[in-house]
């Protein structure tokens, strides 16, 4: 059993993805299963590798581990190397992790507190920019910090973020015309770029 194919090459996923999934594969699998030829791993045998995961406390990564174990286990299937994929047949075996909600504004008024301390930014006029579209957009902050004038059009007032930088893989288009007008962003974020050429980064 290996990971490495089933994943293609480092500027097809995220290094950071491929090096946790490595991480994870070759510490919790591949001890257990790398040296058994993968058409002959059978779903005991999976489920004993995630048990011993479990057994630590780490329902959540468990559950990952089946995942990318499916996700090796359909491109042997689909490349010939293997003729089932053994991980469907561990859905419900596994322990169910306690549900957890991550930190969150509910409240109107915390919001609009929220709202008013970023109106009150007094600090880089790009991180105030960035600050400011952040709740307009909801994209995620890597997203926003990773924003490049190539993908912006300021005439069309339209962000297209390319489907590489979504977690999804997922082209997404943002209509930002309301917003510019409304508060002057475009105002704030072009002055930094025009003296000389572009830098690459919206949001450097």
């Amino acid at each position: 059993m290996s990971s490495r194919n089933a994943y293609g090459t480092e500027g097809e996923r995220a290094a950071e993805t491929n090096r946790m999934i490595r991480q994870r594969t070759e510490g919790d699998l591949l001890p257990y299963l790398g040296g058994r030829p993968i058409n002959e791993i059978r779903a005991s045998e999976l489920l004993a590798a995630l048990r011993r995961v479990e057994s630590r406390g780490a329902l959540v990564i468990a559950k990952r581990l089946r995942q990318i174990a499916g996700q090796i286990f359909r491109y042997a299937v689909a490349t010939g190397r293997a003729e089932h994929d053994p991980s469907s047949s561990l859905r419900g075996a596994l322990k169910a992790s306690p549900e957890k909600h991550h930190a969150a504004l509910t409240e109107p008024a915390d919001v609009v507190h929220l709202l008013h301390a970023i109106d009150g930014y007094r600090g880089s006029p790009v991180t105030r920019a960035a600050l400011q579209l952040s709740p307009l957009v909801f994209v995620r902050p890597g997203e926003l910090r990773a924003m490049e004038w190539t993908e912006l059009d300021l005439d069309a007032a339209e962000w297209r973020i390319p489907a590489r930088k979504m977690k999804m893989r997922n082209p997404r288009l943002d209509t930002l015309a309301a917003i510019l007008s409304a508060f002057g962003l475009r105002l704030a974020v072009e002055p930094a770029a025009k003296p000389r050429a572009r830098r690459k980064a919206a949001y450097p």
